[in-house]
């Protein structure tokens, strides 16, 4: 290995703004990554949760701008690549959604990038569907939709990513129903 190539993976274990442009060239291979300085805030936030500097953050960035990306599908690679017995919630509004975040995290987890840079999170043979995932060190990453149950399970990162469609935002009965 290259004195270049552990600068670079020493940035991505520790970077989760680095690690978070890799998982998106991985998931949108060919789509050119257009820096802006929302996407480097967002990462910044979402560290010092990580370093439990912050118990709770609040993003809010119009859709299509890596939210997801960055919080649901790139922060639980990156915290379970640096501590692999880390338990993680994503919830979303919709079954396929939060599909969709899994089989995002997933094609980043089995990258071979990824493998090689944190070598003890691997996943472990049982216990894996498309919105479950759990590794050989005890770690899980469980996806659920508002409808979904999550009783029984516990996390040490809950994050709660677009739990509801937009177009229900303005329904007194929609809040109310996420609410509860």
């Amino acid at each position: 290995m290259t004195d270049r190539q552990r600068l670079l993976d020493a940035i991505l274990r520790t970077n989760l703004y680095a690690f978070t442009q890799k998982c998106f060239h991985t998931l949108l291979a060919g789509v050119e990554y257009k820096k802006n300085w929302h996407v480097e805030a967002i990462c910044w936030q979402l560290e010092r949760v990580a370093r439990h500097d912050s118990r709770r953050l609040l993003v809010t960035v119009p859709p299509r701008h890596l939210k997801s990306v960055c919080a649901s599908v790139a922060l639980p690679a990156w915290l379970m690549g640096r501590e692999p017995s880390m338990k993680i919630l994503v919830a979303s509004y919709a079954d396929d959604l939060a599909a969709k975040h899994s089989r995002d995290f997933r094609m980043i987890v089995e990258a071979d990038w990824y493998l090689d840079l944190f070598p003890h999170m691997r996943r472990k043979g049982r216990k894996n569907t498309e919105t479950d995932f759990e590794n050989s060190e005890g770690g899980h990453r469980k996806a659920v939709s508002l409808a979904g149950s999550v009783t029984g399970f516990g996390a040490d990162i809950l994050i709660i990513d677009d739990i509801m469609k937009a177009q229900a935002a303005s329904s007194d009965i929609e809040r109310q129903r996420v609410k509860d």
